[in-house]
């Protein structure tokens, strides 16, 4: 969902190709991206900075992006696990930003999420001993990381009061067609059979 004042991939794809001296399409397509669960992460800093004081709640957070409640569960504790959210327990708790939006890096963020920066499978290529492709990768990810690294949550963020009525407005077009729907236990699904089931027997 686009949000004002974000550093988007396109940017950052121009930002690479600018520092290493490259045409804005010579050798970043479409097909490089973050992962999901790191896009997640830096959703939730994003949406955690347009109000730092105050507690959100997962619920609201999947449901402003409209996506899986289950998935940004599993991303919200590797924050907290890693020191970037805190968490309040109880009926209003919630989550919020464990330091100011200025202290957290990009660039460390994606470093943690990100669990493999290779472009291609070099390590099973038969020419890799000699092949300079490797190299000109390598050079490219460390371009990207460096810009990343110039830009804190700040940087990226922007208030609440411009990111709810963007949400708002998506959910009012797609409705809740989006959201996940809960699952459903084998005993919420057995209980109408249940039900007739005493019923018979107490007929008898």
């Amino acid at each position: 969902m686009p949000l004002q004042h974000i550093l988007s991939p396109a940017k950052l794809r121009a930002a690479v190709c600018k520092r290493l001296d490259w045409g804005a399409g010579q050798m970043f397509g479409p097909s490089m991206k973050l992962t999901k669960y790191t896009d997640y992460a830096i959703r939730v800093l994003m949406y955690l900075a347009s109000d730092p004081d105050r507690l959100a709640s997962v619920a609201e957070i999947a449901r402003g992006y409209g996506i899986s409640q289950n998935h940004l569960t599993k991303v919200v504790h590797n924050l907290g696990r890693l020191g970037y959210i805190v968490t309040a327990r109880g009926r209003s708790g919630g989550i919020r930003l464990a330091r100011p939006a200025t202290e957290i890096n990009i660039g460390a963020v994606i470093r943690q999420f990100e669990d493999d920066f290779d472009l291609v499978d070099c390590q099973n290529c038969v020419v890799q001993p000699v092949c300079g492709l490797s190299g000109l990768l390598n050079r490219a990810v460390r371009a990207f990381l460096t810009v990343a690294d110039g830009y804190s949550l700040a940087d990226i963020s922007t208030s609440r009061s411009k990111v709810i009525p963007l949400m708002e407005a998506w959910i009012e077009t797609h409705g809740e067609q989006h959201q996940p729907r809960p699952r459903r236990s084998r005993t919420a699904d057995r209980a109408p059979e249940q039900a007739a089931k005493a019923l018979r027997t107490a007929k008898e």
